[in-house]
């Protein structure tokens, strides 16, 4: 059973998936959808400027 217990420590000290940071953003133009780069203002397809910063 020391396995079992040892096991289950790790899972209670673990941080949840709440608790965790996210740093990959994936940015997407909202007007048509393509994929911009970290650098950009701008989409590069339509010019539009509503950016989304996405959580990944």
């Amino acid at each position: 059973m020391a396995l079992i217990d040892d096991i289950l420590d790790r899972i209670r000290r673990s941080d949840g998936p709440q608790e965790r940071a996210r740093t990959d953003v994936h940015r997407e133009c909202r007007a048509c959808g393509t994929a911009v780069s970290q650098d950009e203002a701008t989409c590069p397809t339509c010019g539009s400027t509503d950016i989304a910063d996405i959580p990944l």
